[in-house]
Formats: structure tokens, sequence, C-alpha cells
């Protein structure tokens, strides 16, 4: 056993001393391509020496730039960051014993790091031009460089950078192409390859590419809108509203109407529009809004919606207003709002008349005889509704009658009321005022009747009734008479008698058919009359009572009348005093029959005579 040990230690170290000593190779062909910027260890190993001394240098002898190791027979050089200061030829020298070797190899660097990326100016949209752009960065040399853009296999654009001129710099080449994008391209892929075919070095990967999907924004288009159950519908009736569009990105949706007043009013942000129980208020035009957010593009589409049903919203107006002044215009204005429209009939209550047809009626100048209740009636297929409306007309009193019961001539200590009846609107009102004779007035009561009591004689005289409301007045007079009566009154078998107050006057008197007489009473004589009257006049004193006898005779026909005046004092000195002389005839054969003479006269004091005659003048 110990023979045998001892034999295969000296086999050993027989083979060992055998072994030359020698340097491996670094890197095949003496040649290492390193890549910009990455970590580089060199190896050098070597055999038949168990432990080398190892040294590295350049060729030239410039700086290292990176750490030398060793471990067991082999010796590294580390570069931490390869750059173009290591572009050299390196030797790496080992020494055992006596002996020397040495080995070289060459560090050829490049820079291909990442694969390209693809950049697109801004979103691609459907039908309009972008930039593809193909960017390949850090790459070295760059001159060695080609890039193609290829659409799904389809060769856009090659291009080589030969020409370029060399430096020793890292530098990002691009590759750009204008691309109009097709409904063809949508969800199809652009592909930029680049490729550093540097044969000379061995190096991976000598080719990067990058791919990119085309995600093409378009719309929207096509927008549409779906109602149901239909663009007509009954109130009551539940209404669904759909708008489609194709867009990409989905497009947003908006529902709005437009208003009467041209504005727009926001409904929903929604592709469906529901609208459970659907009124009249809800016809309209709706508008479906779609709006793409990439390509800013927007499309609209409108829907006539129109639900039916019975007149509603009824508007019966009268302008100015309902009450007006006689005269004045007046417009009645009717309308209503229902799908179909409504036929609107304007007519007044009283008598049931067609105004006019269509919701106007117009009246230029308006009369008390066009007041009323008018009625609006609308309808249609499916119902109506009625309004109604009072026009007032407001005018002056007019018309105005004055009545005195029992009658306006009366005897002293009678009753009289005078009534005033008058057509106005508003409702008048009434004064009763006392007409002087100087043309002046005074208030006696107000109200539509006047009652008098115990009638004296200064109650005689006009009275009138004025009538008042806010458009006018209106005045009616009326006489009262008085009949003033002596206590005892003369009496005379030959005919009737009329009791009167007189001083001294004088009598004109003129007969039917008669040329005109004349009596004057001076002192205690007649005059003489003429052959056709006999005129026969008496005078006393004031105190007592005096009687006149007239005798006419017709020569035409011989017949004769008897007239007889007698005159009666009443006591109530020194204020005016009405006396009322009734003449009365008694005919004997078919001769003209006297006038009833009234008149009325202020007393006054005189000196000389006074005229009766001359007051009864235009009476008989």
């Amino acid at each position: 056993m110990p023979f045998s040990a001892t034999s295969a230690l000296l086999f050993l170290l027989s083979l060992q001393v055998a072994k030359a000593f020698e340097i491996k190779d670094i890197a095949p062909d003496h040649k290492v391509a390193a890549q910009i910027g990455d970590r580089l260890v060199l190896s050098c190993r070597t055999t038949g020496c168990p432990s080398p001394d190892f040294s590295w240098r350049t060729q030239m002898d410039n700086p290292l730039g990176g750490i030398t190791s060793r471990q067991g027979s082999d010796s590294f050089l580390t570069l931490a960051s390869v750059g173009f200061e290591h572009e050299h030829n390196y030797l790496c020298n080992a020494i055992c014993g006596n002996e020397r070797r040495e080995r070289r190899v060459q560090i050829e660097i490049y820079s291909f790091p990442s694969d390209p990326v693809i950049e697109i100016s801004g979103p691609l949209v459907l039908g309009k031009p972008s930039q593809v752009i193909c960017r390949v960065p850090k790459v070295y040399p760059s001159e060695r460089l080609v890039v193609s853009l290829k659409r799904d296999g389809e060769v856009l654009k090659v291009e080589e950078f030969f020409n370029d001129e060399p430096t020793r710099l890292v530098e990002t080449k691009t590759v750009n192409i204008t691309f109009t994008p097709t409904e063809e391209d949508i969800g199809k892929e652009i592909t930029c390859i680049a490729e550093l075919p540097i044969e000379e070095l061995e190096f991976e990967p000598k080719q990067r590419q990058a791919r990119h999907r085309l995600d093409v924004n378009f719309g929207p288009q096509n927008t549409h809108i779906t109602a149901s159950p239909g663009n007509n519908l009954l109130e009551g009736e539940a209404l669904m509203l759909s708008c489609g569009t194709q867009s990409h990105p989905p497009a947003k949706v908006v529902w709005k109407k437009q208003l009467a007043n041209e504005t727009i009013q926001h409904i929903a942000e929604s592709s469906t529009l529901s609208i459970p129980n659907a009124q009249f208020w809800d016809s309209g035009i709706y508008v479906c809004e779609t709006t793409n957010a990439i390509t800013n593009e927007v499309e609209n589409r409108t829907v006539s919606i129109s639900v039916q049903g019975a007149p509603r919203d009824l508007e019966f107006s009268i302008l100015p207003a309902s009450t007006v002044q006689e005269g004045e215009s007046v417009t009645l204005k009717c309308s209503a709002k229902s799908d179909p429209a409504p036929k609107v009939v304007i007519r007044r209550k009283s008598d049931s008349k067609t105004v006019i047809q269509g919701g106007l009626v117009y009246i230029p100048s308006v009369s008390p005889d066009d007041a009323g209740d008018y009625e609006c009636q609308v309808e249609n297929q499916f119902g109506e509704n009625k309004m109604t409306r009072s026009l007032i007309v407001q005018y002056a009193p007019k018309g105005t009658i004055v009545t005195v019961t029992p009658s306006n001539i009366i005897k002293e200590g009678d009753h009289v009321t005078m009534f005033c009846f008058t057509d106005a609107n508003p409702t008048p009102w009434f004064s009763w005022k006392k007409l002087l004779a100087d043309g002046s007035s005074h208030l006696i009561s107000q109200g539509d009747a006047l009652p008098l009591k115990n009638i004296r004689a200064e109650d005689m005289g006009r009275y009138g009734c004025e009538v008042i409301n806010e458009v006018g007045k209106d005045l009616k007079a009326v006489e009262l008479i008085v009949e003033a009566f002596s206590s005892t009154i003369p009496t005379s078998t030959a005919g009737p008698e009329i009791i009167t107050e007189m001083e001294d006057f004088t009598i004109k008197s003129t007969a039917y058919n008669t040329p005109q007489q004349e009596a004057d009473h001076l002192g205690n004589k007649t005059s003489p009359t003429p052959k056709d009257m006999l005129f026969t006049s008496y005078t006393e004193s004031k105190n007592n009572t005096i009687t006149y006898v007239v005798d006419n005779s017709n020569d035409v026909s011989n017949d004769t009348e008897d007239n007889k005046i007698t005159i009666a004092k009443m006591e109530e000195p020194d204020y005016m005093i009405p006396t009322i002389i009734v003449v009365s005839s008694l005919a004997t054969a078919a001769g003209p029959m006297a006038a009833i003479l009234i008149y009325f006269f202020r007393k006054t004091k005189i000196n000389g005579s006074y005229s009766l005659g001359s007051s009864l003048k235009p009476k008989v």
C-alpha cells in the first residue's frame, strides 16, 4: 500500500514537470466586442505554473482604465464601464521562474443597447395624417445602422445611415414617415426594425425591433336615434329614446331638448333617455349629441317627439283689460296647446253667436252691446276644453229720464216723489238739485229718488237729476207745478172759475178766429172792445176778490162764449207767489175752446200797471 502511494505521487510530479508553461488566448481571434457602458472582464489564464506573476498593460501604454485581480494561476482585468478610451490592444504578461509569456487582445467597442421606440405625433385619427417616428437610441457606430418601418409585413420605409460622417459619438437615430390611417389600418401593427450589421464583430443582438398597435381614433359617425314606441304617442305612454354611434374611443352621449325660446335644455348623459309617463310638455325636438374626447369631433342627431292628447294649457285673455270704456279697442285672444293643433272658437254666451274661428277677435271701437261673457272652446279628436271671460264696457250715463209720482202738477200739501232712471256702467251716483232762474243750483239730496212731502208754493220750480260715474255724467230736469187755492173759492153759475192772485194789471187777450183785443184797467173804468169780443173788467182793492167777464162772439158761426176770470188774493206778502190762471169756456155753439193758460211771474211791488196779457200772449 505505501508503495503504491509513492508511485502515484511520482507519476503526478512527472506529469507536471512534463507540461510546459503557457497562457491561453484571452479571446478568439484576439478580439473582443464590448458595448459601450457595459462591464467587461478580460481573463488571462496560464498552465504549467502553479503561481505565475501577472502584469497588464496597453500596447501604447495608455491607462488601463480598469482593475486587475488574480485567482490561482489566472489574472483578470475588469473594466467597470467600457468607453471609447478602452478601444485598445491589451497585453497580459505572465512570468513563471525564468519563463515569460504574453497574450494580446483587441477591444472593439459598439453601442446598440436597446430596442427602438415608436412614437406617433398625437393620437391617430382616421383619415388624418400623422407622423410615425422610429427612434433608435445610443447607437455606435451609427453609420452602420439600418432602420426599416413595416405595417403588418408591408415595408413602408428603409433607411441606411452609411452616408453619415463617422464620429466617435453615441447617437440616437430616427426614422419618420407621414402616415394617414384608413379603416383597414384599424387593429394592425407598425413595426420598426433596427439593425447594426457589423460582420467583423461578434455580439448579440445585431437586430432589434419594436411593435406598435395602431390605435386609430375615429368618430363619432353614423349616429342614429331610435324612438320606442315611435315619434308619435299618446299621453301617459312610456317613451324610450336610444342613441347609437360608431366611435373610438366610445363617444360621450348627451341628451338635450330644444326649447321654444331657442335655448337648449341639458337633460341627461346616457345613450338612452327614458320618459315613463309622457305628457304634452314632453313634446318637442330632442337632440342626441355625441362627442369623441380624442378626435374632438361632435355629431348631433335630432328627433321630433309628439305627445298627443286633448287640448290643455288653455289661455283666454282680453286685452288691454277685461274692463274697458266705450269707444276703446279690444282684443280677445285664446290659445291652447295640443297635438294635433286644436280648433279654436270664440263665441258670446248670451247669443251663442260664433265670433271667430282661429282664436283672435279684434273690436276696434267697443260698445255696450259688445259687453258680456265670452267663451273660448278648443277641441281636437282627443277632447275639448273651455274657458269663459267677461268683457265689461263702461260708459257714461245716457238716456236719463225723470218721472214724478203722482204728477208734476200738484196742490199744496200733497206729497210727491221724483224718480231718476238712467243707463250707465259702472253704477252712477244720483244727486238732486234745485235749478234757479239765474242759472245756479243748490244740492237737495242724493239717491235715485227724491221724496217731497207737504208741498208748499215755494217748492214749485225746476228740479234736476244729475247722474255721474267714472266715465261721465248726465243731467235731466223736470218742472214741478204747485196749484195754490184760497180757502174760500167763489162760485159762478155762468161757468168755471179760476182762482189766482193779482194787483192792478192790464189784460191783453186774443180769441180764436178774432183779432187781438186789449183791455186796460185804469181806475174803475171799462175800456171798449172790438165788435167780435166783449171784454168787461172790474177792479177792486188788492185785498178783495174781483171777477172779469169776457164776451166772445163769432161772426162766421154766430156762436158766443162767456169767459169768466176771477182773481183771488193769497195772504203771502213780500216773496214770490205762484199764480195760476185757468180760462175755461162754456160754448153754446161749435166755437173754439179757450186754452188753459199757465204762467209764472215774480210778485213785485211796482208803481203803475202790470201786464197780465203780455205774460199770457205766447201761450194762447
